[in-house]
């Protein structure tokens, strides 16, 4: 085939055919959705709603039963009671006296941001120190920097008693 076949004059004739097409999209005033009766749910939920309310409240009722049922069985042990109860019933019913103590001291450094201060704001500070509190220094100064200056200067204030 060439190209003189294909030359529009050699095509055969048709009518024209001419398609028209008009599309509208509704106005929002024409639009209708439909009606929906919306009673049946709503019941329905009220119901759901009073349903959980209710094993809400009987929930707390039947706890606060079961409470009083395990008070009442506990008042009722100690008027005879076991081995376990009266050991329960005579620690609760112990003097306190008789109770374990559970006490530690612990020292507080008597000097304010002592471990901020440089060393000779800190030398400055012992000479207002008592022996109890110098020797809760010296301790600490030990246990922590251990600085040779803080050290001698407490233990000669504290007549050498304390040295290592």
């Amino acid at each position: 085939m060439d190209t003189s076949e294909l030359s529009m004059d050699k095509m055969p004739s048709s009518p024209d055919r001419v398609v028209e097409a008009e599309l509208r999209l509704p106005k929002a005033e024409d639009i209708r959705l439909p009606e929906v009766n919306l009673e049946p749910a709503r019941r329905v939920v009220k119901e759901v709603l009073l349903t959980s309310i209710g094993i809400g409240v009987l929930l707390v009722r039947g706890v606060k039963k079961a409470v009083k049922a395990a008070h009442d069985a506990g008042a009722e042990a100690a008027t005879e009671p076991g081995p376990v109860t009266s050991a329960l019933v005579g620690w609760l019913d112990a003097k306190p006296a008789e109770k374990a103590k559970l006490t530690r001291r612990v020292p507080v450094l008597p000097i304010e941001n002592y471990d901020t201060l440089e060393l000779g704001e800190l030398l400055d500070h012992l000479g207002d120190l008592t022996e109890a509190e110098m020797t809760v220094v010296l301790a600490y100064e030990r246990a922590h920097r251990n600085r040779n200056e803080v050290v001698t200067a407490l233990d000669g204030r504290l007549g050498g008693r304390f040295a290592q």
